[in-house]
């Protein structure tokens, strides 16, 4: 049984006007899929490549936050 897993979060307004930066969870710190190139997404990583309650708040405090910020 392959343990091969990711986890994406997407997040946009209810009219998808405006959308935020997707977020890739994976097992690896560097994936070599990802080697010298540009990928228009935020990786992370974490040992079961699940979302934590760490990553989640990473993510919110320093990626939404800043995004949504604007069009207070």
């Amino acid at each position: 049984i392959s343990k091969e897993r990711v986890t994406v979060l997407l997040c946009s307004n209810a009219s998808g006007t405006k959308k935020i930066t997707p977020l890739m969870i994976g097992k690896s710190q560097n994936p070599r899929a990802f080697r010298n190139k540009t990928i228009p997404l935020d990786y992370t990583y974490s040992k079961n490549a699940w979302m934590t309650s760490v990553l989640f708040k990473t993510w919110f405090f320093e990626k939404f936050i800043p995004q949504v910020s604007p069009f207070k």
